[in-house]
């Protein structure tokens, strides 16, 4: 650091000698006289801040921050009115020249002579301006806090590694001050936003976990529908970009009745799908197929769930051996099937559905103790059987459904709190007593539809939110039934 010590002459007057550099200005003499004067009179040594204090910044930053500081000291010191004329000469003198200097080093780009030159004297005037706020904050300990605290902050901004920040500062000292405040304020509004949205990707990879866990919780009747919708729903607003987080929901909201939402959040799944990731693609196009499947829309559905089964198709080709695979396209397989039976094509649902059991019963084969891979196949047999019936086949239908029966009597029994598997079980009970009655069997079909109204009133009370739920129950009732079927046998029957 630079000292300035008070020398006596032989009058005994005060005078001005800097150690280890030269006062070039007059006027930086005459505006420090009168702190000398002062410190004269007890002996003090005087410290003038070194234009080089920012020592990590290099000769332009350094530049800056002497500007920007000097303009800060001489704002407040006229707000106070503790700069003198002299000093305020000098504060206009130096902004005069240094503006000179920085357009003649700007032309001076290809000369590194002229250029070296232009930055020495601009190194020259930051240190007159710092001598000058030495000065300034001599008068006034609050101003010198003040300034010193400022200088400390727009140090912090030029020793930025951010160019963008550098620019922004430059345009406060070069007077753009409302375009320099915007632009910095965008810049730590950006910032603010990344750091934001990393806490919440963070928030949301913590709790994903929990959330599929509820999601087992539910099938058991431990967790509703609606909390299962909330958590997920907290899940997409963390962080919108995992897929199936995405899906998940929709299929929630599909449950719960909320079509709409269920639509948003599909679309919402696909424009998050990552470039490359085929399997998570074909896995939105099914659920958007769903959805319009459900809305009427059989020309939209069918559209989705070709090209999914398309995406899923050389998927399983390129990975022969993946379970995963194949599976993907027995699903695929069902719900192209689905579409043909609503849009009257029965041979070529029953082609659809005769694949994907084929390739579900291979599964199973090589995974007999996977329950999902039997439910896979119970609910393609009730889709031939569907098809059976529709095609005037009721043998044939009665065969598909008590073997699928069978199997949903296993895994129900084998998971006694799974509301999925119970639902499994009311459908084929469902679908054997339609068939009952289409063959005048009614005391069979009156079997079928009392134990599947049991199942379906016990899911209602046990899941109160869930739209499917409740629907299912509004659908079935075995008098109701009996009497629809056939009203007169029933009355005979006493029923």
């Amino acid at each position: 650091m630079a000292l300035l010590e008070v020398e006596r002459s032989s009058h005994h007057m005060p005078r001005l000698r800097e150690i280890g550099a030269e006062v070039v200005d007059p006027v930086v003499t005459r505006a420090l006289r009168v702190v000398v004067v002062i410190a004269a009179l007890s002996g003090a040594v005087i410290a003038v801040a070194d234009p080089t204090a920012e020592g990590d910044l290099n000769a332009d930053k350094r530049a800056l921050v002497a500007q920007l500081t000097a303009e800060r000291a001489i704002t407040l010191a006229r707000e106070r009115r503790l700069a003198d004329a002299a000093q305020e000469e000098l504060y206009h003198r130096l902004a005069v020249k240094d503006r000179a200097l920085r357009v003649a080093e700007a032309k001076a780009a290809g000369n590194a002579a002229e250029r070296d030159q232009a930055r020495k004297a601009r190194d020259e005037i930051a240190r007159q301006r710092q001598e000058l706020v030495a000065a300034l904050e001599q008068r006034d300990r609050t101003l010198a806090a003040e300034v010193r605290a400022y200088r400390e902050e727009v140090t912090k901004l030029a020793a930025s590694p951010d160019p963008e920040k550098q620019k922004a500062l430059q345009l406060f000292a070069d007077g753009k001050r409302t375009k320099a405040l915007a632009a910095l304020d965008l810049i730590a509004d950006t910032k603010r936003a990344a750091h934001d949205k990393a806490v919440a990707i963070a928030d949301a990879a913590e709790r994903r976990p929990t959330a599929w866990l509820a999601v087992q919780a539910r099938d058991v009747g431990d967790v509703t529908l609606d909390q299962l919708v909330r958590r997920f729903e907290q899940l997409t607003q963390l962080d919108p970009t995992m897929t199936w987080d995405w899906i998940e929901l929709a299929g929630l909201y599909r449950e719960r009745g909320r079509l709409a939402d269920a639509r948003r959040a599909t679309e919402a799944a696909y424009q998050g799908v990552p470039t490359g990731n085929e399997r998570d693609r074909s896995a939105v196009l099914n659920e958007l197929g769903d959805i319009a499947l459900e809305t009427g829309d059989l020309a939209g559905a069918k559209a989705r769930f070709e090209e999914g089964l398309a995406i899923c198709r050389t998927l399983a080709h390129d990975n022969p051996t993946s379970a995963q695979a194949q599976r993907d396209v027995s699903i695929s397989l069902e719900k192209l099937g689905e579409v043909a039976v609503q849009g009257g094509d029965l041979a070529g649902a029953k082609a659809r559905f005769e694949e994907c059991r084929n390739i579900r019963h291979k599964l199973a084969h090589d995974n007999p103790t996977s329950a999902q891979a039997q439910r896979d196949i119970a609910a393609c047999l009730n889709r031939l059987g569907e098809v059976a019936v529709q095609g005037g086949d009721p043998a044939g239908a009665r065969a598909r459904f008590e073997e699928s029966l069978a199997i949903c009597r296993t895994l129900a029994h084998d998971n006694p709190t799974s509301a999925q598997a119970q639902r499994d079980l009311s459908v084929s009970l469902e679908k054997l007593g339609d068939v009952a009655v289409d063959g005048g069997d009614f005391v069979g079909a009156k079997a079928r539809f009392e134990e599947n109204l049991a199942l379906r009133h016990k899911l209602a009370h046990d899941n109160p939110t869930s739209a499917q739920a409740q629907r299912d129950l509004s659908l079935v009732s075995a008098h109701a039934r009996l009497q629809r079927h056939a009203h007169v046998r029933l009355q005979h029957m006493g029923s």
